[in-house]
């Protein structure tokens, strides 16, 4: 299991500088393998039109398996180096990411409708943000299991993440969010958030003072 935290970035910034930023002064990854791909989405409606009412061994209808390019950009450091996190960055290179807001409906389906529903019997409803207005999506994956040098879990590893972005934004003037999946919500540019306890049973999402000893010593 792992913590995947997201960070919005809501105005367009050079989006390779940002991510050789983070490599180099968050993750201490000086000549990482990563990898600058276009995504895609499986063609399910090619995959239905192409089935015969046959099944292969495991007993799937066989069909023709294809994907589309669907805009969408990604830098993205190659999985098993090591590293205290797995971070990439996903963006188009002509417009933003997200142009407009969504939210989730009572399925949780993503939707731009304004959905009000409770998560809770006795709740008062309220919308549920799927992703706010962006202009790329930062991404960090780290396993639930990661002890850092003063007893930092990955919580506290990310939220040092934050801060240091937090600085990285300002001197740029650019709006951000970030998302805590622990608690399934969007906190703006709150970093009070990191440290708000979530009730009598759980702890916080993480102390940044704690990640902070994580991070690489820069100049």
């Amino acid at each position: 299991m792992t913590l995947h935290t997201r960070i919005a970035v809501l105005e367009p910034v050079p989006v390779k500088e940002l991510f050789d930023w983070i490599n180099t002064n968050l993750l201490g990854a000086l000549n990482p393998r990563s990898e600058h791909k276009e995504l895609s989405d499986f063609d399910i409606d090619h995959f239905r039109a192409t089935q015969t009412g046959e099944k292969d061994e495991r007993g799937v209808l066989i069909g023709e398996r294809r994907w589309i390019p669907n805009g969408d950009w990604e830098y993205t450091n190659a999985p098993g180096q090591n590293f205290q996190a797995w971070h990439w960055i996903v963006y188009r290179p002509d417009g933003p990411l997200t142009p407009k807001q969504l939210y989730y409906d009572s399925e949780h389906d993503e939707t731009e409708e304004e959905v009000y529903w409770a998560s809770n019997e006795g709740e008062e409803p309220y919308l549920h943000l799927a992703n706010p207005v962006a202009a790329l999506m930062i991404h960090f994956d780290t396993a639930y299991g990661f002890k850092g040098k003063l007893g930092g879990g990955c919580g506290s590893l990310h939220a040092a993440y934050i801060v240091k972005l937090a600085d990285w934004f300002a001197q740029r003037g650019v709006g951000w969010s970030w998302y805590d999946e622990f608690a399934g919500d969007w906190h703006g540019e709150d970093l009070s958030a990191l440290t708000k306890p979530y009730g009598e049973a759980h702890g916080c999402f993480g102390d940044p003072e704690l990640g902070m000893a994580d991070l690489p010593t820069t100049p």
